[in-house]
């Protein structure tokens, strides 16, 4: 997925200023597109992260470790939608 994607179903999705955004239709948007995604890292577009570490924190240095070595275009789509998901998930309505 193309950065200009995400960001036109951003829009779409939660409106231009992103009024429409809450944490639950931001978890259900950032799955959906972590499900279209999946396919993609199956074709070896983006990163899988070896989830069978030891340690959540051993999954995150992964992570963030291999989108170093991404293209800069993948790796701000897959850290927006981090970024994205993470700090709507810690608000409470």
């Amino acid at each position: 997925m193309r950065l200009q994607e995400l960001k036109e179903r951003v829009i779409a999705e939660f409106g231009d200023e992103l009024e429409r955004a809450t944490p639950e239709s931001v978890e259900r948007f950032v799955a959906s597109v972590h499900a279209e995604l999946s396919e993609q890292m199956r074709s070896g577009e983006f990163i899988v992260v070896d989830e069978s570490s030891s340690s959540y924190v051993d999954v995150l240095r992964q992570f963030f470790r291999k989108t170093l070595d991404m293209l800069p275009e993948d790796a701000a789509v897959l850290l927006w939608l981090t970024a994205f998901e993470w700090l709507f998930s810690t608000i409470e309505e």
